[in-house]
């Protein structure tokens, strides 16, 4: 599935988007360690910071399910004023 990266994860990774192998349906929590097994970049990111996954546009739990067609963004939290 292609996952959308932002702000300093996307810097890291290099990239704007990375391709993840996982089957469907899948929690937000295990995409995000799937993409850490699948990113050495995303695993750094993921011990590093607290990464956030977005759900069709909008913030999802851990526990919350990704489905096939959904746009999926991963970024770490965000901060400043």
């Amino acid at each position: 599935m292609k996952v959308l990266l932002f702000a300093s994860l996307r810097e890291s990774v290099g990239e704007s988007a990375v391709e993840i192998d996982v089957v469907l349906p899948i929690t937000a929590g295990d995409l995000k360690l799937q993409a850490g097994q699948q990113n050495s970049a995303i695993q750094k990111a993921v011990e590093d910071v607290t990464l956030l996954i977005a759900i069709n546009q909008q913030v999802a739990g851990d526990d919350d399910m990704i489905q096939d067609g959904d746009e999926v963004a991963m970024f770490p939290p965000v901060t400043g004023g």
